[in-house]
């Protein structure tokens, strides 16, 4: 199975780590927009990591679509 996506750990200007999502395929997003698990504040690099590796071992796919509300 190839992977449609790769989580990589990336910290903010002020250290804060947060996952981003890299799609390797189109997934319905426009080519300026991510998607990002912003983590709680005293969630640490090792934990970030350690979500990003459960992400990529899991077989999973990745598509941005609509929900309308009702």
């Amino acid at each position: 199975m190839s992977r449609k996506f790769v989580a990589t750990v990336k910290e903010t200007g002020s250290g804060q780590p947060f996952v981003l999502i890299e799609a390797h395929e189109a997934n319905g997003l426009s080519d300026d927009q991510s998607i990002v698990f912003d983590l709680k504040a005293g969630i640490d690099i090792k934990d970030a990591e350690a979500l990003a590796r459960l992400l990529n071992d899991c077989p999973l796919g990745l598509e941005a679509i609509r929900v309308s509300k009702t």
